[in-house]
C-alpha cells in the first residue's frame, strides 16, 4: 500500500505558471473516507521500487458548495516526468489517454451535491521501471458559459520511484528543490536533512558533496553515520549507511551539512552546494538537494562589482521593483524564498530594461528572501516583507 504524507505548500504552484487560481469557495475536494483535503494540497505517493505496478493516486471526490449548478471538468498538467514514463487518470466517469490532458465533457453538479461513487478521480502513473520522481498538477476547473475556465481547485501529487527521500524538520519532502539557508559571518551554521527510506529493503546510502559555487574564504563539509567528512571529502565511506526499511534517519547518524564563513560577509557571491544521496548498489537511485548558504543580509546595492538597487518598496502588498544596469551579455535571474528557506518562485531580469517590476499581490504574508544569480552565481539576497 502507498504511503502518503501530506505537504502543505501556497507558493510552489505561483513558481511553476500553472495558471491555477485560488480557492474559489465554490469546490471541495474530498478523500472516498470523508477527509477534506485543503486546496492546493500536495501529496507524495510511494512505489516499492523493485515493483513494477504503477502507483496510485487517492480516489477523490468533489463537492459543490455553492448555491448554483456547476459545470466541472478535470485538467492534467505535467510539471517534471521522468524520461520514459507517464500517467493517465479517471475522472468524472471519462478515462483520459497519457498524451490528453483534459477530460473531454463537462459534468453538471448540482448545488450541495457531491460527486458520485461512479464519478471518481484516480490517476495511475506508470514508472515503467525507471527511477525518479515525476509531478502531476491535477486542477478541478468550473467552466463558464462560454467554455471559459471560471474558477479551480488542485492538488499537487508527486510519484516517487526511488529508494531514500530526504526530508526537512519538518518532515516535507525536498524534491530536488534549492534551499536558502541564512547565518551569521562568524557562526558555524549547521543544517540537518532526514533520510526516509520507503524501500522494501535496507538500502546502504552513500553521499556526494558538489561546490556549485564558493566565495573566497568560505567552507563547507558534512557529516554522515556518524562520521564528520572535512572539506576535501566528496564523498561518504564507499561501504555507506544502512538505513532500514520504511525507517526515517536522523540525529548524530544521519545527514548533517555545515557552513563556515570565516568572518566573510560581502555576498560577492554566495556558496551553493549539491548534496546527492544514492544507493551505493545503483547509483542512479538517488535525490538531490541544493542548499544556497547567506552568511549576512548585505543589499544589492552594497555590492561593489554590480549595478543593482535594493528592493522597492519594503515592506510592500502588490508590487517591488529593482533597478538595474547589467550587460547584455549576461544571464541575469531573480529568485525568490520563503521564510524557511524553500525556493518558491523563479523569474528572468531583462537586461534591456533598467527596471523590473514583480506583481505579489496573491502572495501570503510573511518574510521574504530576494536572491539574484549572474550568470549562476548567486550574488546577495534582501529580506522582503509582504504585507
Amino acid at each position: 500500500m502507498n504511503k502518503l504524507i501530506y505537504l502543505f505548500s501556497f507558493l510552489f504552484l505561483w513558481s511553476i505558471h500553472v495558471n491555477i487560481q485560488a480557492q474559489n469557495d465554490k469546490l471541495e475536494i474530498y478523500m472516498v473516507d470523508g477527509d477534506l483535503l485543503q486546496n492546493g494540497v500536495e501529496l507524495l505517493s510511494f512505489a516499492h521500487f523493485a515493483s513494477a505496478r504503477p502507483i496510485l493516486t487517492d480516489t477523490l471526490l468533489l463537492k459543490n458548495t455553492s448555491d448554483e449548478v456547476l459545470n466541472i471538468k478535470v485538467r492534467k498538467n505535467e510539471i517534471q516526468v521522468v524520461n520514459g514514463t507517464f500517467n493517465v487518470f479517471r475522472a468524472l466517469a471519462q478515462d483520459v489517454p497519457a498524451a490528453e490532458y483534459i477530460t473531454p465533457n463537462v459534468w453538471e453538479l448540482a448545488p450541495g451535491e457531491m460527486l458520485p461513487s461512479d464519478a471518481y478521480f484516480l490517476g495511475n502513473y506508470f514508472h515503467q521501471g525507471q527511477i525518479g520522481t515525476s509531478t502531476f498538477v491535477y486542477s478541478f476547473l468550473t467552466i463558464g458559459a462560454e467554455g471559459q475556465i471560471v474558477d479551480s481547485v488542485y492538488v499537487t501529487y508527486h510519484f516517487l520511484n526511488n529508494s531514500v527521500t530526504p526530508l526537512d524538520q519538518n518532515d516535507q519532502m525536498f524534491l530536488n528543490k534549492e534551499t536558502l539557508v541564512t547565518g551569521e559571518p562568524d557562526v558555524l551554521v549547521s543544517y540537518p536533512v532526514k533520510l526516509f527510506n520507503h524501500n522494501m529493503d535496507s538500502i546502504a546510502m552513500r553521499v556526494e558533496k558538489e561546490v556549485i559555487n564558493m566565495e573566497d574564504g568560505h567552507e563547507v563539509y558534512f557529516s554522515f553515520g556518524g562520521e564528520e567528512y572535512e572539506s576535501s571529502f566528496d564523498f561518504s565511506s564507499e561501504e555507506g549507511y544502512y538505513i532500514q526499511s520504511m525507517d526515517t534517519l536522523f540525529g548524530e547518524n544521519c545527514f548533517t551539512a555545515f557552513f563556515k564563513a570565516n568572518g566573510i560577509d560581502g555576498n560577492t557571491e554566495l556558496t551553493k552546494v549539491s548534496y546527492i544521496f544514492f544507493n551505493k548498489e545503483e547509483e542512479a537511485d538517488q535525490s538531490v538537494i541544493t542548499l544556497v548558504f547567506n552568511p549576512s543580509a548585505v543589499g544589492f546595492s552594497e555590492l561593489k562589482e554590480y549595478d543593482i538597487s535594493s528592493v522597492y518598496p519594503n515592506p510592500t502588498k502588490d508590487v517591488f521593483s529593482i533597478k538595474h544596469n547589467l550587460s547584455s551579455g549576461v544571464s541575469s535571474v531573480l529568485k525568490v524564498y520563503n521564510s524557511l528557506g524553500s525556493l518558491v518562485a523563479i523569474k528572468e531580469m531583462n537586461h534591456q530594461q533598467l527596471l523590473s517590476t514583480f506583481s505579489i499581490s496573491d502572495w501570503e504574508e510573511g518574510i521574504y528572501y530576494i536572491s539574484i544569480e549572474i550568470d549562476g552565481k548567486p550574488i546577495g539576497t534582501e529580506k522582503l516583507i509582504k504585507e
